[in-house]
């Protein structure tokens, strides 16, 4: 791997001579507003003398005029607006993992596509200075600092990686990882990105009622399979939020309402105020039905941070429905929950009678049409 040098090479030099040495790749994002780049992606593993390269990705990064930023690789496409982070599979029409940014979109890329290094996304999101860009390359280049101690290239080293980026070029760039976790003790990881002006594909997010997930890979095609009716239901022997644990013996014989939320889930906090008032709805019929509401796919994994976050969401949004914590993995694994919200009604036998994803027009009716169909004739 060659060793030219278009980046920093000492601390001491930028102090004499400051430059931006990224200026070549900020010219082109000058000159027009919108912007579409095709960067090609290979990934070496050097042993030795060995070395085995993998197939190249090809990364499609485009902006829009307004600002909006498109990356499509292998079959993900990832819209970033001012607001949100939103993710589709091209192979599933169904499903979307949009996430609240809060200007961390950076981070978020960097968390999807850890092995992925994409300086123009970098530069499109906004880093800044020599090293910034370069710095958010790879989660190994976070938090470390430039060696001064090579005039041919630029090191870095923190207590978790050693890394070494040799090309910047407007259409080339080359780094290497030689330590820490990322990294087999004895080998180094090279990448190599080629980039080059291409089509633009357009930045707007048709949404075409996806329903929304929290996970990267529940937007694999085929993955969204709620549990079926007709099923037993998985057990509800789960912890709640104030205290204790839900007893499924004290309500056998009871219909059972469950609706599957999460405190970050937009849909979900437009709707549980709603259910609230429908489950009271219910109570004053005195019918046999127990609305609940298993929170689940928190980020925080804390149990006290958890709790913490919970209660001020049930707080906030307004609503007095019991809350069960089903714990990491649980919604998924046991009850078929890839998208949020999700009701789900048990039967008096303890069976899954009906299931619902969304909380669109007409949702409460329908489930009020699915209760009615399980109680006994008058």
């Amino acid at each position: 791997m060659k060793t030219i040098l278009l980046v920093p090479i000492l601390l001491i030099q930028s102090l004499f001579a400051p430059q931006d040495r990224l200026s070549a790749h900020r010219d082109l994002l000058e000159k027009s507003a919108p912007i579409a780049i095709e960067e090609t992606i290979t990934i070496s593993v050097r042993d030795g003398e060995l070395i085995e390269t993998g197939t190249p990705v090809v990364l499609h990064v485009e902006r829009s005029e307004d600002g909006r930023i498109r990356l499509d690789v292998r079959e993900l496409t990832v819209f970033i607006d001012d607001r949100f982070l939103t993710v589709i599979n091209q192979r599933n029409d169904d499903a979307v993992l949009r996430i609240a940014h809060e200007g961390r979109a950076r981070a978020l890329l960097g968390a999807l596509f850890a092995d992925l290094p994409s300086l123009w996304v970098q530069l499109l999101l906004g880093a800044q200075g020599d090293l910034e860009p370069l710095q958010t390359l790879h989660p190994a280049l976070a938090d470390v600092h430039v060696l001064p101690d090579s005039v041919s290239q630029v090191g870095y080293r923190s207590p978790d990686a050693r890394a070494t980026v040799f090309d910047v070029l407007p259409g080339r760039l080359e780094f290497a990882l030689e330590s820490g976790r990322w990294v087999e003790p004895g080998t180094q990881i090279e990448w190599t990105i080629a980039s080059r002006p291409t089509t633009a594909r357009g930045t707007a997010f048709e949404s075409n009622d996806r329903l929304r997930v929290d996970h990267l890979a529940m937007l694999a095609p085929g993955i969204m399979q709620p549990t079926a009716a007709g099923q037993l239901a998985p057990s509800l022997d789960l912890p709640m939020l104030d205290g204790g644990r839900f007893d499924p013996a004290a309500h056998a014989g009871q219909i059972l309402v469950l609706d599957f939320w999460a405190s970050w889930c937009q849909p979900c906090r437009a709707a549980l105020p709603k259910l609230d008032a429908f489950a009271r709805g219910l109570v004053a019929q005195e019918l046999p039905v127990t609305v609940l509401t298993v929170n689940t796919s928190e980020r925080a994994t804390d149990p006290q941070a958890r709790r913490d976050v919970v209660a001020a969401a049930q707080e906030a949004i307004g609503f007095d429905l019991p809350v069960l914590l089903a714990p990491p993995g649980v919604a998924a694994s046991q009850w078929g929950i890839t998208a949020l919200p999700t009701t789900v009604v048990v039967g008096p036998d303890g069976r899954i009678a009906w299931t619902h994803r969304g909380a669109g027009p007409g949702y409460l009716d329908q489930l009020e049409d699915a209760i009615d169909a399980l109680l006994p004739p008058e």
